[in-house]
């Protein structure tokens, strides 16, 4: 029998580590469809050509567990369409009410790498961020989008979407963390530009063309806290962590991440393994070098409070790969 989401986001489970009583995890464990019609919106006019599944699936991989299943395409149009399996209300007190800082962890993998959308969360609390990992041109990226400048990070090389994996989404106030697979060290951070008084979680806002086809084995929720793995970690025996195909942020062999963006005094700028002893050049949009150093450690400080506000970028150059970013000074 299909249950009321309300109940389901009452079954609490006993919190781990030493955060205080009032930090406990309300579990979705797909074992009914958190919603029974999952909503489409059409803008720009037009007719509803979005097609797509909602529905809970036998794991194949153990018959004693449901997965929740989604498939849904998104033509490439003008039109713009947006497909939400689903909105959970996180609170009970009314939307005018301020709401509180906020962490939502997904288990998912995908069908497989046919498609080009993974799982999308995104929040509508004390501000809107999304969040989701997509394949473009054969290479797997994770969007983070807060209606500042948005920004897409590549996935490590050994990201196989087809493993279990886990998305952890904190928002504190207008500041956000994204976690890859529990490891302590963000994978992303940034500031959104979109503060709202909401207290809505949505899952799927899927808005690009594309097909979308992911199982989701478990969702947990924290309100009340924005906290990291090590912070609060999840339940006993929800993901077990497998180095031969968890992402590891600091491991990652191609990357880049500026944070946060946009900054006021202080630049964090981490790099994977084969960028470390880097040169890094930051210029203002006319090309004027502002500052150049080297990059010794995974994740290094630059000071930019002396930078007048506006946009800036940042080149950093190992041998022959260059790579690039762009960050705001308020």
């Amino acid at each position: 029998m299909k249950k009321n989401l309300l109940n389901l986001l009452m079954m609490l489970v006993i919190f781990a580590g030493t955060q205080s009583l009032m930090a406990q995890w309300a579990q979705y464990n797909a074992d009914a469809l958190p919603h029974e019609d999952p909503t489409v919106n059409v803008k720009n006019g037009g007719m509803t050509l979005v097609t797509g599944t909602s529905e809970i699936v036998v794991d194949p991989d153990d018959a004693t567990n449901n997965l929740w299943k989604i498939n849904v395409e998104v033509p490439g149009d003008e039109i713009k369409h947006e497909w939400y399996p689903s909105y959970w209300d996180l609170s009970s007190t009314e939307n005018t009410a301020v709401p509180a800082p906020t962490t939502i962890a997904c288990k998912f993998r995908w069908i497989d790498t046919t498609f080009t959308i993974g799982p999308e969360l995104e929040f509508r609390t004390t501000a809107k961020v999304q969040t989701k990992i997509f394949k473009k041109d054969g290479m797997f990226k994770l969007e983070a989008k807060d209606w500042g400048p948005d920004s897409n990070y590549n996935m490590p090389e050994t990201f196989d979407p087809t493993q279990w994996h886990v998305l952890r989404l904190t928002l504190n106030e207008l500041d956000y963390n994204i976690y890859l697979d529990e490891n302590p060290t963000p994978f992303v951070t940034g500031t959104s530009g979109k503060p709202l008084t909401k207290h809505l979680v949505v899952f799927g806002a899927f808005a690009d063309d594309g097909k979308t086809g992911v199982f989701i084995d478990w969702m947990g929720f924290l309100e009340g806290d924005a906290s990291s793995p090590t912070e609060m970690p999840l339940p006993a025996g929800i993901f077990d962590l497998d180095p031969g195909t968890a992402v590891n942020a600091l491991d990652a062999v191609e990357m880049l991440s500026v944070y946060p963006n946009p900054t006021r005094e202080i630049l964090t700028v981490s790099v994977g393994n084969d960028m470390l002893n880097s040169r890094y050049e930051l210029m203002d949009i006319t090309g004027k070098l502002m500052r150049k150093g080297l990059l010794h450690a995974k994740i290094n400080t630059i000071d930019v409070s002396a930078f007048n506000s506006g946009m800036y970028f940042l080149r950093v150059t190992s041998g022959e790969k260059v790579m690039s970013d762009s960050f705001i000074v308020k």
